[in-house]
Order: structure tokens, then sequence, then C-alpha cells
């Protein structure tokens, strides 16, 4: 009686697909990396480097007018800030921006208690944005683009 030996084929089958792979995917890295080209500088609230384009040495002002005090954050293409505690009335000065096409928003909060107005003001070149409310622990948002 003679045996026939069969022969293992599945180590010669996962070294085919491993190596398969491992192409496959050197050559998805490649692509990749080739096709990456280095982006914009960062946005830095403030900075005046913001990497879109159009008129220049446009700054943002923000305003809140009441007595008193509150919270006031705020927000420009997506980066932003707060101060917590100020004395109202609030001023900030954010840029200058060389952008045309910037999204900004604040929000104001009393926190004194008292009944009465919380008018805001976003300013952006020459655009004016203002919001208002009034009552106890009053908050007020406004938005807007430039």
């Amino acid at each position: 009686m003679t045996t026939v030996r069969k022969r293992r084929r599945w180590p010669w089958v996962v070294a085919v697909v491993a190596a398969v792979v491992l192409v496959l995917c050197g050559a998805g890295v490649v692509a990749v990396a080739t096709s990456m080209e280095p982006g914009p500088e960062p946005f830095v609230v403030g900075s005046g480097s913001n990497p879109m384009t159009g008129p220049p040495d446009l700054v943002i002002v923000l305003e809140v007018v009441t007595t008193g005090k509150g919270n006031v954050s705020w927000n420009v293409n997506g980066q932003g800030g707060s101060d917590n505690g100020v004395t109202f009335p609030y001023r900030r000065t954010l840029g200058p921006f060389d952008a045309s096409a910037v999204f900004v928003s604040m929000v104001a909060q009393d926190t004194t208690g008292k009944d009465g107005p919380l008018q805001g003001k976003i300013t952006y070149g020459e655009k004016v944005y203002p919001c208002d409310g009034s009552g106890a622990y009053a908050v007020v948002t406004c938005t807007g683009t430039g």
C-alpha cells in the first residue's frame, strides 16, 4: 500500500495574500503622500494670521453695554475665547484680519441678577451686528459675517 502524501498549500496561500496586502497598502501610502500639499497657516485669533484673502486690516470689535459684571465668549471662524467675571461696559478688539469670509459670534451674560437691559454689538469693518436682551441674568447672542 502506497501512501499519497498531500502537499500543504495553505502556507503559500497565506504568504501570497499577505504580499498582495502589503503591496496595496504601500501603493496607497505613496499615493496619499504624493497628493498631500502643505495646508494653510493656522488661524490664530487676534494675530492677523488668517489664510483667507480679502480686504486687508479689518478688525472685529466686540462690545457689551450695561453695568455690572458678566461673562463674554466669542468665536471667529471656529477659534474662540472667553472673558469671565468682566466688568461692563466691555470692549475687545480682535484682528486685524485679511479676510472677507469671516463668521463671528459673541455671547454675553449678565451675572449680577439685576433686572435691566443687556446690549451687545459686533463691528466688523463697516458692518454692525447688534443684539439686545433684558431681565435678570440676561443672555444675548450676536452673530455676523464679513
